[in-house]
This record gives structure tokens, C-alpha cells and sequence, in this order.
């Protein structure tokens, strides 16, 4: 009785539902299926590989090099300013140390802003706060805008967010602030 011919892929996941995929059954399995011997040899030799691989300790070199991904991947992490870090918590850090009403606090941590429209000294004020370096925080609010999660509670659509970004100074007015409070926050402590 002839059997039926079958694919490389039905011989492969034969071979893998085995219970034992050792040099035995792989040479029953060649026998059996010489036109996959190509495919089956690759497997074998990928299971014999991982099965090593996942029993050999890893060498000095690759311990090196771990170690060093992990350290690059914790002091991005440390140095970075994400969204995750404007909690409520340092929102009311940041508007207490700015001194600035809360819309201006939301419009930094969404990055509304020019840049290049913010003053020097509220750069190095949520640096401190958020204790990140001065490039970081820069390098967050150059960013494109974007909306805080919360700011789509109960919306019947997801807001947008426009392209174009605000001058910080215009804004200020804009709040109507008066002009002392407008002043200090533009230039600073005294």
C-alpha cells in the first residue's frame, strides 16, 4: 500500500508532534520522507541548536554585552522626559514652582508650545521638577503636541489636537492675566 504524499509543512509538524524528536526518530523520518530530507536535517539541527542554546550559560562577552544594552536602556530611561511622568502629583509640582495657572502646566506636559517660545528659566524650573537635564525636557516639548488619556473622558469624539503650536507669550495673554502676573512668568523670578 502506497502512502499518500505529503507536504514539506505536514512532514515538519509530523516530525515536531513527536513525542521524541532524537537522531531515532529523525532517521525514521528521513527514510519515510527522503524528498524533505533538506528541511528536516535544518530542523533538527535548529532544535539541537536551541536545546543547547537554552542549557549553555551565556559567555563573558555576551554577559558584557547585556549588561551594557541594560545600562543604556535604564539611562535613556532615566534621562527621558515621557508623558507618563506629568502625574497629578508633579502637574502640582510644576504649576506650584511656576507659579502659573493650570492651563499652562497642561499645555507643557501636551507640548503645545513653541519651543522656542518658552523662556529660559521655565526650562530649568521643570528641570528640576521632573529632575531630568534641561536637553531632555527641551527635546520632550520639541515634540509634536499631543493630548493627556484623560483629556477624552466622556468625550463623544476623540478630541484633535492642532497642528500648529502655541507662542507661550500669546497664550499669557490670551488667559487674560494681568500684566504684572504675565510679566513674571515671562521673565522670571526677580
Amino acid at each position: 500500500m502506497t502512502r499518500p504524499a505529503l507536504s514539506e509543512d505536514q512532514v515538519i509538524e509530523a516530525f515536531l508532534l513527536e513525542d521524541a524528536t532524537d537522531s531515532r526518530t529523525l532517521s525514521l523520518y528521513l527514510e519515510r520522507y527522503p524528498d524533505h530530507a533538506e528541511a528536516l536535517l535544518d530542523l533538527a539541527h535548529d532544535i539541537a541548536f536551541t536545546e543547547f542554546s537554552r542549557h549553555a550559560p551565556p559567555s563573558s562577552d555576551e554577559d558584557d554585552l547585556i549588561a551594557k544594552g541594560w545600562a543604556t536602556i535604564q539611562s535613556a530611561e532615566r534621562t527621558a522626559v515621557t508623558a507618563a511622568d506629568w502625574t497629578g502629583a508633579m502637574m502640582g509640582k510644576v504649576q506650584a514652582a511656576v507659579g502659573a495657572p493650570m492651563p499652562v502646566v497642561m499645555n507643557l506636559r501636551d507640548r503645545r508650545f513653541k519651543r522656542d517660545s518658552l523662556p529660559p528659566h521655565l526650562l530649568d524650573v521643570l528641570s528640576q521638577c521632573l529632575e531630568r537635564t534641561k536637553e531632555a525636557v527641551a527635546e520632550y516639548l520639541e515634540q509634536p503636541a499631543g493630548l493627556a488619556k484623560a483629556a477624552a473622558y466622556k468625550a463623544s469624539q476623540a478630541p484633535q489636537v492642532a497642528a500648529e503650536k502655541l507662542d507661550y507669550a500669546d497664550f499669557l495673554r490670551d488667559l487674560g492675566l494681568p500684566e504684572e502676573e504675565r510679566r513674571r512668568l515671562l521673565d522670571g523670578p526677580a
